[in-house]
């Protein structure tokens, strides 16, 4: 069995012929009389009382590699179970979808079972029966729990493998709390380009200052918003890679509760403005407006995105930004990749087929192409975070 507080595994030792239940109390040799009053009394229970052993105390017990034992994810503290052939391969975990070593467990020493003459019998006090009482009151509680926990992941499971991938993708922008993101980041999204164009219509003469205020005004919202943004997207690929169809725990308007998951964009979009900038300079475009090419770079540098931020959430770290299981798993799990590489040209054609569509009226133009926007980058997270799911699950599949 495995210890629930140190991992180690512990055998449990046989039973002896006999249960202490079944044992009852040496007869004397001359029987007593009859007492009305004792023959009401119940049967009594006896437990074995511990004698020194026999054997030497210095005497080496056999060791041997328990068939399975637990170990620990690396990424996330989970505990894994593996079995003695899968020592030295790596297997993957079920929350945060990284591949942990299993290393061979510690072995455990089996000892010889104690000569069963060498056990004299004392019966089971009052103490005795509560304390066992206590014990299976304690094992039961945590067996239901433990139940009551698979039988919740099963269900949203179901509930998730139930969906078509047009529902999981699409059908997630319904739920409250993303459907409520979308309308605010739309709005400050909106808000930041009217302030900047305002400013560059006042920039001459006395009306300078007001310029100058309208654009500082426009920086600081638009740095709220972004900032506020970037770690609900993360959270977004986290909960969507566990198998969660809804999303829950996202970030409120304090861009603060969430800074952790901003450094990981903030390092991800760094880099990935690397690959942006030399696709610009070599197709030579600079600041043309050749819509076709930006598109082309934009679905480059979007599909190069996820290697970054996925190897970084899976290291745990904002500058662990290359995992070799990431890359392995293009190869392993190519349909995923392709999947969702088309998925994100798809989303990025389609928005800019539709920004050149919209009506000229410019406050009218401003609001729809920054909701459009938003819905865009929302779709995206999203289908990073099936990916995940998908290739994690596959893999599952393929181990079992």
């Amino acid at each position: 069995m495995i210890c629930e507080e140190c991992l180690e595994t512990v055998e449990v030792p046989s039973a002896p012929a006999t249960s202490n239940l079944d044992r009852t109390a040496p007869q004397p040799a001359t029987p007593p009389s009859p007492d009305p009053a004792s023959e009401k009394q119940p049967a009594r229970q006896w437990k074995t009382q511990d004698t020194p052993s026999t054997q030497p105390d210095n005497q080496e017990a056999d060791e041997f590699i328990p068939e399975s034992f637990a170990i620990i994810c690396a990424v996330c503290s989970t505990r894994l179970y593996a079995n003695k052939s899968q020592i030295g391969s790596r297997i993957p975990c079920p929350d945060c979808y990284s591949t942990t070593q299993v290393r061979s467990p510690k072995p455990v020493k089996k000892q010889p079972p104690k000569p069963a003459h060498n056990e004299p019998m004392v019966p089971l006090s009052k103490t005795d029966h509560k304390d066992r009482d206590a014990r299976k009151d304690v094992a039961e509680m945590a067996l239901a729990a433990a139940k009551k926990e698979v039988h919740s992941e099963q269900k949203v499971i179901r509930e998730r493998e139930s969906k078509s991938r047009f529902q999981n993708l699409f059908g997630f922008l319904l739920l409250p709390d993303i459907l409520l993101r979308l309308v605010s980041f739309s709005f400050l999204m909106t808000i930041t380009i009217f302030l900047y164009r305002m400013a560059s219509q006042h920039n001459q003469g006395i009306m300078a200052a007001l310029g100058l205020l309208l654009s500082v005004a426009g920086l600081v919202t638009g740095v709220i918003a972004f900032l506020t943004a970037l770690p609900n997207c993360v959270v977004i690929t986290i909960e969507t890679a566990n198998g969660n169809y809804e999303i829950n725990d996202l970030p409120g308007i304090n861009f603060m509760d969430g800074f952790g998951y901003t450094l990981y964009m903030l390092t991800c979009l760094s880099l990935c403005a690397i690959p942006y900038l030399l696709l610009s300079y070599l197709l030579g475009i600079g600041g043309s407006d050749n819509a076709l090419t930006q598109v082309l770079i934009q679905i480059v540098c979007a599909c190069f995105f996820p290697l970054l931020l996925l190897s970084a959430l899976e290291a745990q770290s904002p500058v662990l930004i290359w995992s070799p299981s990431i890359l392995e798993s293009i190869a392993d799990r190519a349909s995923c990749w392709i999947e969702f590489w088309l998925t994100t040209a798809l989303l990025l054609a389609i928005r800019q087929l539709l920004d050149s569509l919209m009506p000229p009226y410019l406050p009218l133009r401003t609001l729809l192409s920054s909701t459009l926007t938003i819905t865009v980058a929302l779709l995206y997270f999203r289908a990073m975070g099936l990916l995940a799911w998908q290739a994690s699950k596959i893999f599952n599949q393929e181990s079992s």
